[in-house]
Formats: C-alpha cells, sequence, structure tokens
C-alpha cells in the first residue's frame, strides 16, 4: 500500500472512468478525505493521475499534534491510534516511534518498547544513550543482568551520554558484589571523560570496602583535578565526618570551602550542621541545617540530622516531624532507621530498636555508631557473644573511636563471662 504509488493505480486502471479512479484512490487510502486528485485525459483515455502532497503533509501533521495531545492527556489508546496512523505514512517517523516507545513504558508494555526501540536505534536515533539507558533498566528489572552490562559496555564508548552509561555499569557490577570490576570501569569513566563523577564514584566504592585511604587518595585527585567544583571537598569532609577519620578544625575547613564556592549549596550546610551537631553546639547546628533544608526542601539528610539534633535536646515532636518528612524522602534509609532505633532505646523498646539496628548495619558495614549502639543493646538484653563481636567491630571499622575506652572495658568485660 504505502510503495505503489498514485501512478500505479492509475496505469492498472487506464480503462475506468475518471470517477471510478477517484473512487478507487479514496477507497485505497481511506483516512485521506482531503486528497485531492485529478486525472489529465487523453484521447487513448488516462495516462497519469496525481495526488496533491501538501494534503498528505497536512493530514499527517494532524495526526502527530492528536497523537500527542491524547498522550498529553492520558489517553493512551487514543494516541496509538493516531501514532500508528502517522507511522503508517511514513515509517521513518522517530517522533511517533519515540511516541510510540513512551505509551509502552506508560503501560509498561516492555515487549513494545523494546520493539519500537530497537526500531529507532536502527534508524541511528539521536537519543540512543537515554534508549539504551532504559533498555538496560528493563533488563535489570526483568533480572537480566548481564544483557543490561553488555548494552551498557558496548555503546559506553560510542554514546553521547558517557557518563549515565558508566554510572549504570558500575551499578550493575556493584549490585554484584564486584566492586574491584566497578572501580576499573571509574578508571575508564575517568580516563574517557575527565569527568569529577568517575573520581567520586570510584572513592565511594572504596569507602564500601573500608578501603578509606585509597577513598581519602580519590578525593585529594578530585580536588587537584577540579579545585573549582565543591564535589570533591563534599566528599572528603563526608567521609571524614561520618567515618571519623579526622578532627572537627580540618573538616570545617574543608565545608567553608564548600561554602565559599556554592553559596547555596544545601548539602555543604547539612554537612557543617551534622558536623556542629557532633561537636555539641546545638545552636548553631540548628541554625545551619536548618538553612539546609529551606535551600532544598527535599534534603532528606538535612531532615534526618535534625531529627537528631532534636532527639539530643530533647525535642521529641519535632524529631517526629523531621523523621516523617525524611521518610518522605528517602523511605528506609540507613541514617532513619538509626534514629528510629535511638527512639526506641530512649523509649525501652530494645527489641525494636535491635531490629532496627540489624538491619542499618547489614545495609551499611561501616556504621561504627549503629555498630556501637547495637553492642550496648545486645549486652543488656544478655546477648553476651553478640554484643562482644559488635563492640570488636567498632574498633576494626574505627580504631579511634570516640568512646574507645569505654568499648575497650565492655569487651574487657565481656570476655570474662
Amino acid at each position: 500500500r504505502k510503495e505503489s504509488g498514485w501512478e500505479n493505480i492509475a496505469l492498472k486502471h487506464q480503462m475506468l472512468k475518471r470517477h471510478d479512479i477517484i473512487s478507487l484512490a479514496c477507497d485505497y487510502y481511506p483516512l485521506d478525505q482531503k486528497v485531492v486528485a485529478y486525472a489529465v485525459l487523453r484521447s487513448s483515455g488516462i495516462v497519469a493521475i496525481s495526488i496533491f502532497a501538501t494534503e498528505k503533509l497536512n493530514l499527517v501533521a494532524e495526526m502527530k499534534r492528536k497523537a500527542k495531545d491524547s498522550f498529553d492527556q492520558g489517553l493512551m489508546d487514543e494516541a496509538e491510534t493516531f501514532a500508528l496512523e502517522a507511522i503508517a505514512y511514513s515509517a521513518d517517523d522517530t517522533e511517533m516511534l519515540n511516541l510510540m516507545c513512551d505509551i509502552s513504558l506508560k503501560r509498561s508494555d516492555h515487549e513494545s518498547f523494546l520493539a519500537y526501540s530497537f526500531q529507532l536505534l536502527r534508524k541511528g536515533a539521536k537519543e540512543s544513550a537515554a534508549l539504551l539507558l532504559q533498555i538496560g533498566s528493563i533488563y535489570e528489572q526483568h533480572g537480566f543482568s548481564l544483557p543490561a552490562l553488555a548494552i551498557y559496555r558496548t555503546k559506553a564508548a560510542a554514546a553521547g551520554d558517557q557518563s549515565a552509561l558508566h554510572e549504570k555499569i558500575v551499578s550493575v557490577y556493584e549490585k554484584h558484589g564486584l566492586l574491584d570490576n566497578a572501580i576499573s570501569v571509574c578508571r575508564e569513566w575517568f580516563k574517557s571523560t575527565n569527568q569529577i563523577q568517575a573520581l567520586l564514584r570510584s572513592g565511594r566504592l572504596y569507602e564500601l570496602t573500608g578501603q578509606f585511604p585509597r577513598a581519602e587518595n580519590e578525593y585529594l585527585s578530585a580536588i587537584d583535578h577540579f579545585p573549582y567544583l565543591e564535589g570533591g571537598y563534599l566528599a572528603m569532609a563526608r567521609a571524614y565526618l561520618f567515618y571519623q577519620l579526622a578532627g572537627e578544625e580540618e573538616i570545617m575547613e574543608l565545608l567553608d570551602k564548600v561554602i565559599s564556592i556554592n553559596p547555596n549549596s544545601s548539602e555543604g550546610y547539612t554537612l557543617k550542621g551534622y558536623a556542629l551537631l557532633q561537636s555539641g553546639k546545638f545552636s548553631q547546628a540548628e541554625s545551619s541545617l536548618i538553612r539546609a533544608v529551606k535551600l532544598d526542601p527535599g534534603n532528606g539528610d538535612g531532615h534526618l540530622n535534625l531529627a537528631e539534633l532534636y532527639h539530643m535536646i530533647g525535642k521529641e515532636q519535632e524529631m517526629t516531624n523531621e523523621l516523617s518528612e525524611a521518610g518522605k524522602i528517602l523511605g528506609d534509609h540507613p541514617r532513619l532507621l538509626f534514629l528510629l532505633a535511638l527512639a526506641a532505646i530512649d523509649s525501652g523498646d530494645l527489641v525494636q530498636a535491635i531490629s532496627h539496628l540489624e538491619q542499618v548495619v547489614a545495609a551499611d558495614p561501616y556504621y561504627t555508631m549503629a555498630h556501637y549502639h547495637l553492642a550496648e543493646a545486645y549486652q543488656r538484653e544478655n546477648f553476651f557473644d553478640s554484643a562482644l563481636f559488635e563492640y570488636q567491630n567498632v574498633l576494626k571499622i574505627s580504631p579511634d573511636f570516640k568512646f574507645k575506652e569505654k568499648v575497650e572495658y565492655n569487651i574487657r568485660a565481656l570476655k570474662k563471662k
């Protein structure tokens, strides 16, 4: 139908009368009601028939408009009908193929999405990187991590959005516990793009494996290469703060640098507030944290830090409010569970506290304070072997833990039981 052309129709029906040919044309393309046709008649009969192409283009444009409008209104069936009619006129219409991809995703029809996506890729779609990310994500959703990984790795070098593809590759390796592979990809990532995200990602991977000196080296490299960006300073300050690897003065110097680079850094004020909180400077901490969540109401860590602050100064209602806000943003985040555990300890519900803390250390094995409070909860519940194990974990993770003397005392006492 799409390839025959009006001239072929005419040639096959030269002996038909003019009105019959026009009728046949309208039947042949029933949607083309606006087509204007005319025949050139000679003594030998009809020799040609032409169609005004402008009318056809107008009709296709109208169908595309209706397809997009229907999609915007959430009318997926109507959007599909109009989009497919437009594609019937032009199989190379990448705009409508993209729309069919979006319709398929809205319906969670992954099979159709993949079919239309591969059509677009074969046509060299400009959005190929975004399509590859979505294709890989769908494979991952269905448990096909290796095909997803193959797609990401094969196209990472050629696609425009290399950072997103490299991040996906790293995430697949990380998900399967192949952290050395993930770090190796970060090396490739930085070499091919010279982007700070590659260094920050590898630093975070080193943190997850407890290799803090290597993580520190990655963050120092980020600062050396990109001294005008806040990311390296933030990552270094965060690692120093949460894993207690440096003193307050050094951490505050890093955070002041962050805020000097970006006065509206919500994350900078969040970490500064948390550092002040750990130093017992509650009024200054509250001021910094309130500014952080005002700059970014979706800053879940800011709400968590405020919750911890209010817990420490006995404002339980304010703590509950902040935990609620954080929960809306972060879900079952380890720090949220940690703070819920502290609240449970305060209320005397050690069973609930232990449950929360066990989830925290399972999600983040290097969360020192979670191990410490879990050890104390086990000890109070007379689970002495478990308590000893957790106290030993504390010193293994953080040899210079701020309550080191108390931990060592409890270890000696538990070994005598």
